[in-house]
């Protein structure tokens, strides 16, 4: 018997067994990275082509859309409404967009935190094409399968065992980084779980080893900024997903990524990104 050879490479690992499920199941999977968790020198190349719905039924008029607000509708549907329904649901569940195809939709937790929303498709809705797409593009809508109930479940449940070994993977990653000695991803990985608490100078020290001072030192050399406001971008970015894909309260959210009042949240949300966060969630459910 022909032995058996693991690859080492955890990305490498990722990847084939991402290309593995959709040959098995014929399927297209999409990753939305919620937590920045794929935001690493190693995959931000290896995972182009499951950031986004790269399904041809999905990408079809992308380029040159062929009805006003077409590629609007799509980030409507599945950047915004889908990854707000799976930050607030917390379950799997099936998908709709207006050009009337569906996916199986999985969000991925890890310690409450929403990391990842994963999307398998595309199938056709069982009511059939929807009124005022264009012929051609309803003519591939009635080649796409019909998701039944029984495979809705068996890939939600494969999804959820596949997001948890992605989860895994990249998790080793970030950690074999920080045990070689690799600063930033320690910087990184500290600020990552301690962003919505309250930061100090001194734990960071702690996790790099080094004095208080010389760890201030060392942040502004990596990153070119204080560890301060490394942890305002961050409690930002985290805000901006929030405003975008839940019905949470300014007050909540700024409980949620780590500021002290809603009225703090506000000043520093309206310095980083030019607009109050009211106004930046008005606008980004109007794109």
């Amino acid at each position: 018997m022909e032995q058996l050879r693991e690859n080492p490479d955890p990305v490498e690992r990722i990847r084939r067994l991402i290309e593995d499920v959709e040959a098995a199941f014929a399927i297209r999977l999409t990753i939305h990275d919620r937590s920045g968790i794929l935001a690493h020198p190693r995959c931000s190349d290896r995972f182009q082509s499951w950031v986004g719905h790269m399904h041809p039924y999905c990408e079809f008029g992308r380029q040159r859309p062929v009805l006003p607000g077409w590629n609007e509708g799509c980030v409507r549907d599945c950047l915004h409404g889908a990854n707000r329904r799976a930050g607030e649901e917390r379950r799997a569940f099936v998908s709709s967009c207006w050009k009337g195809a569906s996916e199986v939709v999985v969000p991925l937790y890890r310690d409450r935190h929403h990391m990842a929303t994963l999307f398998a498709g595309v199938f056709r809705n069982a009511g059939g094409s929807p009124c005022g797409i264009p012929p051609e593009i309803a003519a591939e809508n009635r080649r796409l399968p019909v998701l039944t109930p029984t495979r809705a479940t068996s890939l939600a449940n494969l999804l959820h065992v596949t997001g948890a070994g992605i989860l895994a993977e990249l998790g080793r990653l970030h950690e074999a980084d920080a045990a070689a000695g690799d600063r930033r991803a320690v910087i990184r990985r500290f600020i990552r779980n301690h962003a919505h608490e309250r930061v100090s100078l001194g734990g960071l020290a702690r996790e790099l080893s080094l004095s208080p001072y010389r760890a201030s030192h060392v942040v502004r050399e990596l990153f070119g900024a204080s560890l301060q406001e490394l942890v305002l971008k961050e409690r930002i970015g985290r805000a901006c997903r929030l405003l975008c894909d839940t019905e949470l309260t300014l007050a909540r959210i700024a409980v949620q990524v780590g500021f002290s009042n809603r009225y703090f949240f506000s000043r520093q949300f309206r310095k980083a990104v030019g607009v109050p966060p009211g106004a930046y969630r008005e606008k980004e459910r109007r794109a």
